[in-house]
């Protein structure tokens, strides 16, 4: 074995310190953005939006002509997409419709929901799985970051979550 006084080693020194080693390792990708909100805050500021904080956890919110129920107004076609196991009505129980939103944002936003990106899941929850990118969302998302930046909040025990360091397990409702 040579020396650490030997020229290789110099010139190995060199090409590390130097940065041109960075060149044949794979890059990582930038670091994540840091969020500004909890993922209980966004929940609780959607809740809020859609139901207007309704007494009662918003069980009994009704809205679109009927066709949109419980705390998160939890349509048919979003609550099937989510693939969440139960009922349509049990979407009216916060617990149970807090994980079909979830669901919901795996499916069709991962990546927002990993960085807990408030926009896109905003919009993707009002607008569909393209949510993000439609116009007709815009106005949603301005009332939920309103609701964020007032700070609302749901301090019902069940919404004191957040993601856990092993991401979020939806797995379990999920068929």
């Amino acid at each position: 074995m040579r020396s650490p006084s030997h020229p290789s080693w110099s010139i190995a020194l060199l090409f590390v310190l130097s940065g041109a080693a960075t060149a044949v390792r794979p890059e990582v990708g930038p670091p994540l953005p840091k969020t500004a909100w909890t993922l209980d805050e966004i929940l609780s500021a959607v809740r809020e939006v859609e139901t207007g904080g309704a007494p009662d956890e918003g069980r009994r919110a009704i809205g679109d002509g009927g066709l949109a129920i419980g705390p998160f107004q939890i349509h048919q076609g979003y609550w099937q997409d989510s693939g969440v196991r139960g009922a349509f009505e049990d979407c009216a129980d916060p617990a149970y419709a807090r994980s079909v939103v979830l669901a919901y944002w795996r499916r069709y936003c991962p990546g927002a929901l990993d960085v807990l990106d408030a926009e896109v899941l905003a919009r993707v929850h009002n607008g569909g799985p393209r949510g993000d990118g439609k116009d007709a969302t815009r106005p949603f998302w301005r009332k939920v970051q309103g609701a964020l930046n007032r700070g609302v909040l749901d301090h019902s025990p069940r919404d004191r979550r957040d993601v856990p360091a092993g991401g979020l397990d939806v797995c379990s409702h999920v068929l």
